[in-house]
């Protein structure tokens, strides 16, 4: 596997129309603008690089599938210890301890751990193709 992360895609703030440099895993989070300093979530312009990582849009979607949300939140549950907690509306996780923990952290966690990073994006792609 190659590294995934050597080369970031192009983003643009949607307040300052600002392009600046961001990981591909990170599309889809909110972002605070280097020039600016609003905080919001940038823009695509450029990407076309090959990745084996989700965007957090993308993790979104596999928690919020009916299909990929069991397969998804088993992953999230056997390499954390999280369970998905989604009272109206609102998705979180909790912890053995009930402490509450975010989607992005999970992804972030998820996406700088290389196997579970290439396992979460098999499995999307065994239920996308």
């Amino acid at each position: 596997m190659t590294e995934p992360h050597t080369q970031p895609d192009t983003v643009e703030c949607p307040h300052c129309h600002t392009r600046f440099p961001l990981a591909h895993y990170l599309l889809g989070m909110r972002q605070r603008c280097p020039a600016c300093g609003q905080e919001d979530v940038p823009k695509l312009v450029d990407s076309g690089h090959w990745r084996c990582d989700l965007t957090f849009g993308d993790f979104q979607g596999l928690l919020r599938d009916a299909y990929t949300q069991s397969s998804t939140v088993e992953r999230v549950s056997r390499w954390l210890g999280w369970m998905l907690q989604q009272p109206e509306g609102e998705a979180f996780f909790t912890d053995l301890l009930g402490r509450r923990h975010s989607l992005e952290a999970a992804h972030l966690l998820i996406q700088t751990t290389p196997e579970w990073q290439l396992n979460l994006y098999r499995m999307a792609m065994s239920f996308w193709r």
